[in-house]
């Protein structure tokens, strides 16, 4: 791997605090899309026309896809960014690279599947799912009827995702993680950079099934290229992100009135997501809009928010089920709404906020003291090796 590559230094330090704010808004609006579909709440809000289109409206601005290739676009990002800030003439460390990463997703991954497990007699519990009240989608879908010994372990390894829906997303940055030293290396290359975006662009427009998440390659390509990519002097790189970020809380709505299919509305996000997280890499001013407590404290522990949010969802709507009553849910569809969203906003966010305590934060001193033992060992070997030779008389292979 050549290292003669020109890297721009990351910008000031409250760009990535926007990031953050940013991934908080965009884990928000998953929890939200998720709320909002685990009932039949169309056909509940069906006696009120009024109040059924101004609950189609707000659910269309919960715009979960367009969330998850925001995700996509601002990991790449910041793993770039990461990667830059060790020394411009050396290429990074991969080892050290994917030891993060593995301590990274894991540690929260594995204790969304134990609190599952441990959740199961509600979420599948029969009364709720008995009840009529549940979505197609929630009914059939979500969750198997029964877990077995191989869904577990291969949840645990992240390749199985009907324990938990949102783990796909999981394997999707499991997979490009793999391969994002690659798109890494190719896109602090000047000469290389071209390259690397063409091959993501045929990539996500190549007639391959959805289901192969070959056109995430986009999101993860083009996000690794935002901290090399060159600066438009003084464009209103503020009013452009504001603008996409708008456009792409109302894309979903956009392609659903076009009847654009979802791989190809997916393509479009990427590339929404794309123009606002360059924008806001590149502003020297802030957003104030979106750079608050609130919404940067959620962005910290928006991966577990994340992870931990499907489970504690779908065990909290049997029990607020179970205190409204059926009859009094169908009678009262909005109240039971917003009961349902609170207790599920403010469960997650405390559950959450001890998962990235007593979760994340030590799985990722595990990591660091793993990698320091991998770099102790060579150190260890060719130490041993100096002094046999020394013993011996000879010189030694490194010397």
């Amino acid at each position: 791997m050549t290292t003669d590559m020109s890297v721009r230094p990351a910008p000031p330090g409250r760009n990535i605090e926007a990031f953050t704010s940013l991934r908080g808004i965009a884990c928000l609006i998953v929890v939200m899309a998720h709320v909002w579909n685990i009932l039949d709440w169309p056909r509940l809000f069906a006696r009120d026309p009024s109040l059924l289109s101004s609950f189609q409206f707000i659910g269309g601005l919960f715009n979960g896809s367009g969330a998850v290739q925001m995700f996509f676009v601002l990991s790449a990002c910041v793993l770039a960014v990461s990667l830059s800030n060790g020394p411009t003439q050396q290429a990074p460390s991969i080892k050290k690279f994917y030891v993060r990463r593995f301590f990274r997703i894991y540690p929260a991954l594995w204790a969304s599947i134990v609190l599952t497990l441990c959740l199961w007699h509600l979420i599948r519990s029969p009364q709720a799912f008995d009840s009529g009240l549940y979505s197609a989608w929630a009914a059939t879908q979500a969750y198997p009827s029964t877990p077995t010994p191989e869904h577990i372990v291969l949840s645990m390894l992240g390749l199985y995702v009907h324990l938990n829906g949102p783990l796909w997303t999981l394997r999707v940055e499991l997979f490009y993680s793999l391969v994002f030293p690659v798109f890494y290396l190719l896109a602090r290359n000047p000469r290389k950079r071209l390259t690397l975006v063409a091959c993501v662009s045929l990539l996500a427009l190549a007639p391959i099934p959805r289901v192969f998440c070959v056109h995430y390659a986009l999101a993860f390509g083009l996000g690794a290229a935002i901290p090399f990519l060159p600066r438009a002097g003084d464009a209103p790189y503020r009013t452009m992100a504001a603008l996409a970020l708008i456009a792409l809380l109302l894309s979903k709505m956009a392609a659903d009135r076009l009847g654009i299919d979802m791989k190809a509305a997916e393509n479009i996000e990427m590339l929404v997501s794309f123009v606002a997280v360059y924008c806001l890499y590149e502003s020297r001013r802030s957003m104030r809009a979106i750079e608050t407590r609130p919404f940067a404290f959620v962005g910290d522990i928006s991966y577990s928010v994340y992870v931990l949010h499907f489970p504690i969802l779908f065990a909290l709507t049997p029990l607020v089920v179970d205190a409204f009553g059926t009859a009094q849910v169908r009678a009262h569809p909005l109240a039971s709404l917003v009961v349902l969203t609170v207790v599920t906003l403010c469960t997650t966010i405390v559950v959450a906020a001890l998962s990235r305590r007593y979760v994340e934060r030590p799985g990722e001193g595990l990591g660091r003291i793993v990698y320091a033992a991998f770099k102790k060992q060579p150190s260890r070997a060719s130490t041993t090796g100096n002094s046999s030779s020394a013993a011996n008389g000879r010189p030694s292979a490194r010397d």
